[in-house]
C-alpha cells in the first residue's frame, strides 16, 4: 500500500508541475511580439543576417547587398560592399572589425582554376572593404567563430569539414 501511496503522489507532483510549465510557457508566448513583415527596398536574394548586439546588425546578400540597421531592425539602409558579387555570408567580431564571405559568378571566372570564392574584410565597422583571396577553399563556405579566432568551414559532400584560421 504504502509503494502505491509514493506512485500516487508522485503522479500528482509532476502533473502539477506540468501545469505549472505549461502556464508559464503560454504566459511568455504570450508576450512576445509578433513578426512583422518588412520592406527592404531591395530585390536582391537574402543569404545571411547578423547581429552584433540587440540593435546592430546586417543582412548580405545577391549582387553585392549590404543591408545595415542601428535600430534592431525597425529600418535598413543600403551600404556599398565593394562588390556585385553574391554576399553569402557575414560576421564581426566588435562594432570595427567584420569579414564577408563572397562567391563569383561562375560564368565570370577568366579561368577554369580560378577559385569562386573570397572574403572581404573591414576594420572601420562597414564603410570601406577589402578584399582578402583565399587558397584551397573554394565554394560552399561560411564563416564560424571558435573562441577569439576567425574560420572559415568548407561543407563537403559528406559532411567533412576543412578549416583555415583567418586572423
Amino acid at each position: 500500500m504504502n509503494s502505491i501511496h509514493r506512485i500516487k503522489t508522485f503522479s500528482f507532483s509532476c502533473a502539477c508541475l506540468l501545469l505549472l510549465l505549461l502556464t508559464t510557457s503560454v504566459q511568455t508566448i504570450a508576450q512576445t511580439p509578433a513578426w512583422a513583415k518588412q520592406s527592404l527596398g531591395t530585390m536582391a536574394w537574402l543569404h545571411g543576417v547578423f547581429f552584433l548586439d540587440q540593435n546592430r546588425g546586417w543582412i548580405v546578400g545577391s549582387k553585392g547587398t549590404l543591408l545595415t540597421t542601428s535600430d534592431g531592425g525597425t529600418t535598413w539602409q543600403q551600404k556599398g560592399a565593394g562588390t556585385t558579387d553574391v554576399l553569402r555570408d557575414i560576421y564581426f567580431a566588435d562594432e570595427k572589425n567584420g569579414w564577408l564571405v563572397c562567391e563569383r559568378n561562375v560564368y565570370e571566372l577568366k579561368e577554369k582554376l580560378e577559385p569562386r570564392a573570397y572574403l572581404m574584410q573591414t576594420t572601420d565597422g562597414g564603410e570601406h572593404w577589402k578584399r582578402i583571396d583565399i587558397k584551397g577553399i573554394d565554394i560552399d563556405i561560411a564563416v564560424v567563430v571558435v573562441g577569439p579566432s576567425v574560420k572559415l568551414d568548407r561543407f563537403l559532400p559528406r559532411a567533412t569539414a576543412v578549416q583555415t584560421g583567418i586572423t
